[in-house]
């Protein structure tokens, strides 16, 4: 299998927030696939500063933060696309005229225009602090995401249909970026700058509203069980919710935890180079060059290494006259390794019927 680039949101898809927790089975299946060589990488909507220390603990490649408006890696900002002031102060003062709070986002910490009962509520369950209140907190630095905290967002994005989408949560509000802003575009920016990721395909774990242009894009798409329907809709594969160990069971399902091929064939060649004695690395390395690579003339060379420490083990011989005839059709050099294996064993069957069924081949050719 070709390593692909595997990305995930965090909040009810890797962290899950009412426990506060990454589940203990996701945490296997990040091992397993990091083990297996694909990329790794998260897209949230989350901020730098807003981001869950147990994610950033993990081995991910890369972070697309703030719905795709930020991208980090290795603690650099690689692309950034802050919001312009002037629709900040727009918004601020449409909000401000409902009487709706505003929160802003930027890389350093979140601050709010004001909080409520159940706002407090809602940043307990998401965040581990409750944010600053700071009525005009896009003065004070680049601003990548606004919060609009309320329920009701229908009147407010018609407003600012063209300037601004709103990524409604399950409750409470939404996440405001740029029109035309999505993880999605957050991506295609980070492939464009990171020469050294380069997927032959893109795979998508999310739940949410604003996952819904990255599961378009990856593809393979795969919604949690727990996720809203519109994203269920789009997804290729659904799979269980997240406290039902829901990214095992797509990583197992899928076959995504099956080393690459690419990778096998390197630790065979190491394990070559350091134990020459041991007949099963050879064989190993020599069925995948048969069976996924189709190189057959390789597997041959790597089985006559293997003679240099195993001249007479039948079953290496019996391998080696076998590729010749069944995949390169060369009955000459198939019939000298069959004729080896009789001298080592004279009453061996199966290279007895081989060389008679060579040897009536030839006549009839």
């Amino acid at each position: 299998m070709t390593p692909y680039l595997i990305l995930f949101d965090i909040d009810e898809t890797l962290y899950a927030n009412d426990k506060k927790q990454i589940p203990k089975s996701t945490l296997i299946a990040l091992d397993r696939l990091h083990k297996a060589g694909h990329t790794l990488a998260v897209a949230t909507g989350r901020t730098p500063s807003e981001m869950v220390e147990a994610v950033k603990e993990l081995p991910f490649d890369f972070f697309i933060l703030a719905n795709g408006q930020i991208v980090f890696r290795n603690d650099e900002v690689i692309y950034e696309n802050p919001i312009d002031k002037t629709i900040i102060n727009d918004l601020l003062a449409a909000a401000s005229s409902a009487g709706i709070q505003l929160g802003f986002n930027s890389a350093t910490h979140s601050s709010v225009t004001g909080l409520t009962p159940s706002l407090e509520t809602a940043f307990a369950k998401y965040y581990t602090s409750m944010p600053q209140i700071a009525p005009n907190a896009d003065e004070h630095e680049s601003v990548y995401q606004i919060w609009y905290l309320s329920e009701d967002i229908t009147e407010i994005s018609e407003q600012f249909a063209g300037r601004l989408k709103f990524l409604p949560w399950l409750t409470n509000g939404a996440d405001v970026v740029p029109f035309g802003v999505s993880k999605a575009v957050g991506l295609t920016e980070a492939l464009a700058v990171l020469e050294d990721v380069n997927p032959p395909k893109i795979i998508f774990f999310g739940d949410g509203f604003n996952d819904l242009e990255l599961m378009e894009m990856a593809d393979l798409g795969i919604a949690m069980g727990n996720a809203v329907q519109p994203l269920k809709a789009v997804a290729d594969f659904v799979t269980k919710n997240i406290e039902n160990d829901g990214i095992y069971y797509a990583c197992e399902q899928l076959g995504l935890f099956e080393t690459p091929v690419e990778i096998q064939i390197t630790e065979l060649m190491d394990l070559i180079a350091t134990e020459p004695d041991v007949l099963s690395h050879y064989l190993d390395l020599k069925a995948l060059y048969s069976g996924y690579t189709r190189e057959s003339v390789k597997g041959v060379q790597i089985l006559k290494d293997a003679l240099a420490y195993f001249p007479d083990d039948v079953l290496l011989l019996i391998e080696l006259a076998a590729t010749y005839e069944f995949e390169l059709n060369d009955s000459v050099n198939a019939k000298k390794y069959y004729e080896r294996v009789l001298k080592t064993d004279p009453k061996h069957h199966l290279a007895l019927d081989a060389l008679v069924a060579l040897s009536e081949r030839s006549i009839y050719q």
